[in-house]
């Protein structure tokens, strides 16, 4: 499972504050605490900050000098996405997010070509989203063809399920799961994305519902999630889920994160 941590949001209250008042100690506590939860990749997205391209511009290279890491750069606007790839060096990093929608498809396509990233490919398209699993499947499959027709290799695709709150669209999450699992037969070699936290929005016992509906993605073929990598019981759930796959030889990897994790 490749974990993103998610806590670096601008959408976050407290995130939103520290990023304005470029806090430093906040940004290093947040991204050592993910970063300690095994997390490959930060998400970082300052979309409600004012100087937006500053901002996460200077999130990038406050982490970077104090801490190996790799970046998620997250923007709802494809040139601010843009203009961060054409000011600064971003090794093993991902672009969120690409969709169908032409415009914000030719404006991406060359900064990921250009920088050799990852992408999350969004199943958007100028309808709109997804509403069931059949138009997740159809939306994505039409997005990793057209990626893949423009030299992006399937191992650098993360198609994002579109994982929606539960209490406001009960039947979300398993039209989530289902396209996954269509998806995971289909392409084989592409990531599948789940943005693991929005499943539980506005319910109670958030935590054991994220860690059940985690278990569900990656018995379904999802790979790649985005979540909370600072708390203990959704990281050893995923080392757990993976070791009773068959992906971790002797469960060593669950064991090391059990002693790690658990002092």
């Amino acid at each position: 499972m490749i974990i993103i941590g998610e806590k670096l949001n601008s959408s976050i209250p407290k995130t939103l504050e520290a990023l304005n008042n470029r806090d430093e100690a906040f940004v290093l506590d947040i991204a050592k605490r993910q970063l300690d939860g095994y997390a490959q990749h930060l998400d970082v997205n300052a979309a409600m900050c004012g100087d937006e391209v500053g901002t996460l511009k200077w999130v990038v290279e406050t982490v970077s000098a104090n801490m190996p890491c790799s970046f998620m750069i997250d923007s709802p606007n494809p040139q601010v996405i843009a203009e961060v790839y054409g000011s600064m060096k971003l090794d093993d990093s991902i672009v969120n997010s690409i969709t169908l929608e032409d415009e914000r498809f030719d404006a991406l396509l060359p900064v990921v070509q250009q920088f050799g990233t990852g992408i999350v490919a969004m199943p958007i398209d100028a309808e709109g989203m997804p509403y069931d699993w059949q138009s997740r499947v159809e939306k994505a499959s039409r997005l990793v063809d057209r990626l893949t027709e423009n030299g992006i290799g399937h191992e650098r695709i993360y198609v994002d399920i579109v994982v929606e709150a539960a209490g406001a669209a009960w039947e979300g999450p398993g039209h989530a799961l289902r396209a996954a699992n269509e998806l995971r037969q289909k392409y084989p070699d592409i990531h599948l994305l789940a943005g693991l936290s929005n499943v539980s929005f506005g319910l109670p016992g958030r935590a054991a519902i994220n860690r059940a509906f985690l278990c569900m993605c990656m018995a379904n073929g999802v790979d790649s999630a985005i979540m909370d990598a600072a708390n203990t019981e959704m990281v050893m759930t995923a080392k757990a889920a993976d070791a009773m796959q068959g992906n971790d030889e002797f469960c060593m990897n669950y064991i090391t994160a059990f002693r790690k994790l658990n002092g």
